[in-house]
């Protein structure tokens, strides 16, 4: 299923909140909340693709391994996000060296990493666009999904962000996440991401 993030609204949350983390990691925190609520998993193993700026290898992807524990869901929403958050600037710094290393991905497993095994998640996306709107054919497009058949991950989640939305796909593999569940968490989380903003700024009046 896919669905879109207005990114106005991810930025002014990034900014008041996490203005010195890098905007991939604040969004995959997001879906791994999300896939936390939607699961009984209690620690999820994820890579998130990255390209290297050498051109002259011959494969210039390949995937940052990270282990996420999950956070008490009695904290709230954002408490949970911190959380999820700090995991993965740590957990960042702390397996970058597997960059250097690790030239292609086929499957997470292949890694042989001191991590929990319940589940794969791989992560991946870049912006379509930065200056002027995203068309094919001088037509404009108003949304995008991206379909992965083949993929052998249980997980792959992909988004591509134009002028005005971040569009997220996602391709389940797994019955242990609950899929209605993980599609109404996604689809309401522009009203979601407001609602926070709302409730942070009154709690700091």
């Amino acid at each position: 299923f896919s669905f879109m993030i207005n990114l106005e609204k991810f930025k002014r949350f990034k900014k008041e909140h996490f203005n010195q983390i890098n905007f991939s990691l604040v969004l995959a925190a997001i879906k791994i909340f999300f896939i936390f609520n939607s699961s009984n998993i209690d620690q999820i193993t994820l890579g998130i693709v990255i390209a290297f700026s050498n051109k002259t290898r011959r494969n210039n992807f390949t995937a940052l391994p990270l282990s996420i524990i999950k956070p008490n869901l009695k904290m709230n929403d954002f408490e949970i996000i911190n959380n999820i958050v700090l995991q993965l600037v740590n957990q960042s710094q702390k397996n970058e060296h597997y960059v250097k290393s690790i030239y292609t991905i086929t499957n997470i497993y292949d890694l042989n990493l001191n991590v929990n095994k319940s589940i794969d998640i791989l992560l991946s996306g870049f912006p379509m666009c930065k200056k002027l709107p995203f068309s094919i054919n001088n037509v404009e497009l108003e949304s995008t999904k991206t379909i992965f058949r083949y993929t052998s991950m249980p997980v792959y989640i992909y988004h591509m962000s134009d002028l005005e939305n971040i569009h997220i796909s996602y391709n389940l593999k797994t019955d242990q996440i609950d899929y209605e569940k993980i599609k109404k968490y996604s689809n309401n989380t522009n009203t979601w991401l407001e609602s926070i903003l709302i409730n942070r700024r009154i709690k700091a009046h």
